[in-house]
């Protein structure tokens, strides 16, 4: 994802000039393929609970986060959610947690 912005810079005669310019701001998710379309195991559609090794208990207390599992809806198989401090995972697997 790109941004627009505005750089104030200054020449040698000590006159300021303005330039805009486009950044890199951040990156976004999009699917390329359905996930009907490709192969491997099942995805889990189902209740299922999350195993979290009882090593991250402490950390997930201590930074006052929520680990929740949600079902999986096509785009992610976890996200964050920084306003709420909520860790929403589609997968009991570790894998998906640690990332």
């Amino acid at each position: 994802m790109t941004k627009k912005i505005t750089e104030e810079k200054s020449l040698e005669s000590g006159e300021k000039v303005r330039e805009e310019k486009q950044i890199i701001a951040g990156f976004k998710g999009i699917p390329v393929f359905r996930f009907e379309d490709t192969d491997g195991e099942p995805i889990i559609r189902e209740a299922f609970k999350v195993n979290i090794p009882y090593e991250f208990n402490s950390i997930i207390k201590e930074l006052g986060l929520k680990v929740q599992p949600v079902r999986f809806c096509g785009s992610a198989y976890g996200s964050y959610n920084l306003l709420n401090k909520e860790i929403r995972l589609a997968s009991p697997e570790i894998e998906i947690f640690l990332h």
